[in-house]
């Protein structure tokens, strides 16, 4: 019988290999957060044996690899769950990125985290949601990631991260806006307290996977919109022509369309004030030139059930 998923080993001929803890290590993925992504979006089935152990296949491994790859690109986990495998790479191919195949198991006891904590609770808690994945370091020692617990921030206050980890997490009961973005501006990845284990869960998982860069981002590559189908002259003829029953779309949808194409070419020429900006203005030209389209088509069409002959 299969639970949450999960096949049971007389339904499944060939054995998988890899255990629950020998996956998150690979994937450098808390062991808690593999069992929250399956018990809540079931993002793959791995066989469960009669003692009750979980064991994933190579393909389990890639898949989980492939979705940790997207959810790192901004995808929702619950919208990646639910896709194949071959709709997972076609996702992956929109960001033109090479999706990361898992480590190989160079040391099976070995742990994936150096983590430093002054916190006592946390520590205990951290080590019984994700056992072997963490080593505890003290605070002298080279870490991967340290983690805090601050009680209450004021809005002037600003923490400073922390010399010797590249990974800061901070949790926090009591912050003021300011303060908060002021903590993830340098760095820190910011969990409200009170939260509970897959609340936890998950924010480890957003410590261990670095966020994309903008240039490691392709935006999909869309359609060039067509060059405009009439100029202004003939959109001013457009806006002055009748009709038998008094309609005023043609007016309407030409001086529409006359703005459209003035901020069409108003994006095309806006001075740049660096990448981002000239990405903007790329993407206001893009849209305004779809939408110029979309409003042309329905100019034609109404011409077309008005009887309205073109201007010329």
């Amino acid at each position: 019988m299969a639970m949450f998923g999960v096949k049971t080993m007389s339904t499944t001929p060939s054995l998988p290999r890899f255990r629950s803890g020998a996956v998150a290590r690979m994937l450098r993925m808390p062991v808690a957060t593999l069992r929250v992504w399956e018990r809540r979006y079931a993002v793959c089935s791995p066989v469960l044996t009669p003692s009750g152990q979980r064991l994933y296949s190579a393909a389990d491994v890639q898949r989980l690899a492939l979705i940790q790859q997207l959810v790192a690109h901004g995808h929702a986990i619950g919208t990646l769950a639910a896709l194949s495998t071959e709709a997972l790479h076609e996702v992956a191919s929109t960001h033109a990125i090479t999706v990361a195949r898992p480590r190989p198991l160079d040391g099976a006891s070995s742990p994936s985290w150096r983590v430093h904590t002054a916190d006592a609770a946390l520590r205990e808690r951290l080590t019984r949601l994700l056992g072997p994945d963490l080593m505890w370091v003290a605070a002298n020692e080279p870490a991967d990631v340290v983690l805090q617990r601050l009680g209450r921030l004021l809005p002037d206050d600003r923490p400073t991260p922390p010399p010797n980890a590249a990974r800061w997490g901070v949790l926090v009961r009591l912050t003021a806006a300011p303060a908060r973005a002021a903590l993830e501006a340098a760095g820190a990845e910011v969990l409200r307290e009170p939260a509970d284990d897959d609340a936890l869960a998950a924010w480890w998982q957003r410590l261990c996977t670095p966020h994309p860069s903008p240039e490691s981002v392709a935006e999909p590559a869309q359609p060039t919109p067509r060059p405009p189908r009439w100029d202004e002259a003939t959109l001013h003829a457009w806006a002055g022509l009748s009709t038998t029953i008094a309609c005023e779309c043609p007016r309407h949808l030409a001086e529409l369309l006359l703005q459209l194409g003035q901020f069409e070419a108003y994006s095309a020429d806006c001075a740049s004030r660096g990448p981002d900006d000239e990405a903007l203005h790329r993407h206001l030209q893009h849209v305004s030139g779809q939408a110029r389209v979309l409003l042309e088509d329905a100019l034609s069409r109404v011409a077309q059930a008005e009887g309205l002959v073109p201007p010329s």
